[in-house]
C-alpha cells in the first residue's frame, strides 16, 4: 500500500492545535461583530454556536455569552437556530434556559430535533426528569 504523502494526498497537520493552546483559544470578535471569515462560504450563526461553547469550555464566560447574544439575534428568518440556542444552553449546563429553546424548538418544527438524543450538547439534561419528557414529546426512544 502507498502511504497517502507519497501519492499526494493531505498532509497530516504538525501542530496538534498547539497554536490554539498557546494564543488561549479562539480570539474575540472585534467590535460592532465584524470577524473576518476564512471562506465566504461559512454561516455566520453556525460560526456564532460554535465560538459560544469553544469560549465556554475555555473559562470565557464574557465571549461566550456575546457569540450567544449574537445567535439570538437572528431574524425571523434565521430563528430556526432554535435548537443551536438550545445546545449552547445545555452545554453550559442551563438546563431552564435550555428546555425553553427545546420547547420553542419543538413548536417551530425545526428538522434538527431528530438528533437531539445523541447530541453530547445534551448530556447535562438527561438527569432532568424534563429531558425524557421531552424525548416523548418529540416522539423519540427513551
Amino acid at each position: 500500500m502507498v502511504p497517502i504523502q507519497e501519492i499526494g494526498g493531505p498532509q497530516p497537520r504538525k501542530s496538534g492545535g498547539s497554536e490554539l493552546r498557546k494564543s488561549g483559544g479562539p480570539q474575540p470578535r472585534k467590535s460592532g461583530g465584524t470577524h473576518q471569515r476564512k471562506s465566504s462560504n461559512s454561516n455566520p450563526l453556525a460560526q456564532a454556536q460554535g465560538l459560544a461553547l469553544v469560549y465556554h469550555a475555555l473559562g470565557r464566560k464574557r465571549d461566550s455569552d456575546s457569540e450567544l447574544a449574537i445567535l439570538k439575534s437572528g431574524d425571523a428568518s434565521t430563528l430556526a437556530y432554535g435548537y443551536e440556542i438550545a445546545a449552547v444552553y445545555g452545554y453550559r449546563g442551563e438546563l431552564d434556559e435550555a428546555f425553553e429553546w427545546l420547547d420553542r424548538t419543538f413548536a417551530r418544527k425545526e428538522p434538527s430535533l431528530f438528533i437531539f438524543k445523541g447530541d453530547p450538547c445534551f448530556k447535562r439534561l438527561e438527569a432532568d426528569p424534563r429531558y425524557k419528557a421531552f424525548l416523548r414529546k418529540i416522539n423519540l426512544p427513551e
